[in-house]
């Protein structure tokens, strides 16, 4: 009875071992995909950050300006 159940818990972790582990290569290469996508949204938004900092101190400089003339 020993024997079924070891081959049914082999089909199993065999099961789980091409699911979850599968080729190590591929996994990597998604990793650094992944990487690659985050890196270029955290970029994207520092540079909307810094736009809108611009945009923010020129309308205070343009303010500024404003209360010098009046």
């Amino acid at each position: 009875m020993e024997a079924p159940c070891s081959a049914a818990v082999k089909c199993v972790l065999q099961g789980i071992k091409q699911q979850f582990v599968g080729d190590q290569a591929e996994q990597n290469a998604l990793v650094e995909i992944e990487r690659d996508l985050i890196g270029g949204k955290v970029k994207r938004e520092v540079a909307a950050r810094r736009g809108v900092r611009a945009q923010q101190h020129f309308s205070q400089l343009t303010q500024m300006r404003r209360e010098i003339k009046v």
